[in-house]
């Protein structure tokens, strides 16, 4: 009789024990393979959008600056290697947003005050600081093994990676300062996206190109504060190389990180006390919704300012209307007027015009045929409903960055009305008081202007009367005080200096006006050895620029 035949069973055994090998097998490659390789692809992803994040950063620097908008790609997330037995989780993704960098949204620059006269209206260095709105740009990766990524930050010229415990490592160098040159990138406008795709981004350039400023501290040095999400530390590290000790001009001791807020202050003065001429600029760059164009904010002149011109001759003025980021302002509607204090004040080709895309505008000012000496023309253009008035002329009490100021002088060519009357300074009163024996007499003279003085320009008062019986002790007298009724006034002194004989000198020292009287005291004034000084005429000769003179005579009293 046959024994049991258990051979088919051994083989369904070893098929059992082979599929649970592969069951296994394939268990322990899901679980532990394919985690690690998608960690690796996960990774590579990260060093990937960081790398975008860079050059987003190039972006928006260079659409700030140059005036022109440009398109840039972030791969959000990525896509896992098809699998044909294993599973993979779904793709991870991230998000991209604007943010407030630090403690708010607000960049600050004060006390920065420019150097031209006109564009010196809008940064004048003084009362509040002038402030801009930035945002920060946040990546924040959505990973399923990949738990250490880093978010990564663009902010103030600045990208860092900040990982899940809070530590930070900064990718880029600063490009707030370099040398002398203060570049305050500030980025406008609100963004957000969240996908595992790529997304493309438009950078726009809402400022146009921004001008340089050449600015100097005024009052206090310049003083810069951005939001920020970095520490004190980390920034110190950032403008360490622009810090004075080690040649640049930023002063170490002040930056600081409060609340959210990093502020620091340059230095004031160079090595010979001079104030130090910093180049300003404030490029802007949008992204997303929300970025509104900025509008004209002051008006400034390029060129034609302290030019001469001949009597009937004509001189071209070019003025700029710029924006708070210093970005010129097309399409802005201008007006224009001329005058000049005491005479015809020639014409403009026009009074109207529209600013180009470079913000500009020009007017052909247009001299009178004949001046009876050098005449300053004043060519004004004014912008928007504070520079002109209903009538398209510039506004009279218009606010100073609302108008432009150009000075032409019209030179008398001809010779025509030399030595004469009208001349450059006319006397409003003299007058000698109290002038007696003793060494402590004051005598007062004053006179008013027919025309506006520049800097330098000098009038001088001659005492030598040889024609008076007084004799007047002028050679221990010293000028006193010297007012004007305006808001110029310069410096006087005794350029000869004799018994009853002295020449004072008045020089202004910056623009007296037409009309502004201007007040000189002498004192110490005696009669010359100890004589009595009798009540008769007593003449003063004011004599102008031009060589015009003009005679005016007083009485002397004794005390």
């Amino acid at each position: 009789m046959f024994g049991a035949d258990d051979r088919g069973q051994a083989i369904q055994i070893g098929a059992i024990i082979l599929f649970s090998f592969v069951v296994i097998g394939f268990s322990l490659y899901q679980a532990t393979v394919v985690p690690d390789q998608n960690a690796q692809v996960e990774f590579n992803h990260n060093q990937e959008v960081q790398q975008d994040m860079l050059e987003l950063r190039g972006s928006v620097l260079s659409a700030g600056s140059s005036g022109s908008g440009s398109t840039t790609t972030v791969q959000l997330g990525t896509q896992y290697p098809a699998r044909i037995f294993a599973v993979n989780p779904g793709p991870p993704s991230g998000s991209l947003r604007t943010v407030d960098p630090g403690g708010g949204s607000t960049v600050t620059i004060a006390n920065a005050e420019a150097g031209n006269d006109e564009t010196a209206d809008f940064w004048s260095g003084t009362g509040s600081p002038r402030e801009y709105t930035t945002r920060g740009l946040h990546y924040q990766p959505n990973y399923n093994e990949y738990r250490q990524a880093p978010e990564t930050v663009y902010e103030n010229t600045v990208v860092y990676n900040r990982g899940p415990n809070g530590g930070v490592s900064v990718r880029t160098s600063q490009q707030l300062v370099s040398g002398r040159e203060l570049d305050l990138t500030v980025l406008l406008g609100s963004y957000q996206a969240s996908q595992s795709e790529s997304t493309s981004i438009d950078i726009s350039s809402p400022a146009n190109e921004p001008r340089t400023v050449a600015v100097q501290p005024r009052g206090d040095p310049i003083n810069v504060t951005v939001p920020t999400g970095l520490s004190e530390p980390v920034w110190t590290e950032l403008l360490e190389p622009e810090f004075v000790a080690n040649g640049g001009y930023v002063d170490g001791s002040s930056v600081t990180v409060r609340g959210g807020i990093l502020s620091f202050e340059f230095r004031e003065t160079d090595g010979a006390g001079d104030p130090i001429t910093y180049e300003l600029r404030v490029p802007a760059a949008g992204v997303g919704t929300g970025v509104v164009d900025p509008t004209a904010a002051y008006v400034t002149d390029v060129s034609g300012n302290g030019t001469s011109i001949p009597e009937g001759g004509t001189q071209q003025v070019v003025a700029e209307v710029r924006n708070e980021f210093n970005g010129p302002e097309s399409g802005v509607s201008t007006c224009a007027g001329s005058s000049i204090p005491g005479s015809n004040s020639g014409s403009l080709r026009s009074t109207t015009a529209t600013t180009g895309e470079d913000g500009r505008v020009s007017f052909v000012y247009v001299a009178p045929d004949d001046v009876d000496q050098t005449r300053t023309a004043t060519v004004t253009v004014g912008f928007g409903a504070d520079g002109c008035d209903g009538s398209g002329n510039p506004e009279p009490s218009a606010p100073a960055e609302a108008v432009a100021e150009f000075e032409v002088d019209v030179l008398n060519t001809d010779g025509s009305g030399s030595g004469g009357g009208g001349g450059n300074a006319t006397l409003s009163s003299a007058s000698a008081s109290n002038i007696g024996d003793t060494a402590s007499e004051t005598q007062t003279f004053s006179f008013t202007l027919d025309r506006d003085l520049s800097s330098g320009e000098q009038i001088t008062i001659n005492l030598d009367d040889p024609q008076s019986s007084n004799q007047v002790d002028y050679q221990s007298a010293s000028i006193g005080s010297v007012s004007s009724s305006g808001s110029g006034g310069g410096s006087a002194q005794f350029t000869t200096q004799t018994n009853n004989a002295a020449t004072i000198t008045y020089a202004a020292a910056s623009a007296d006006s037409a009309g502004d009287t201007i007040i000189i005291e002498v004192t110490a004034v005696d009669a010359a050895n100890s004589q009595s000084v009798s009540n008769s005429p007593y003449d003063v000769v004011f004599e102008g620029p031009n060589g015009n003179t003009v005679t005016d005579s007083f009485e002397v009293t004794t005390n």
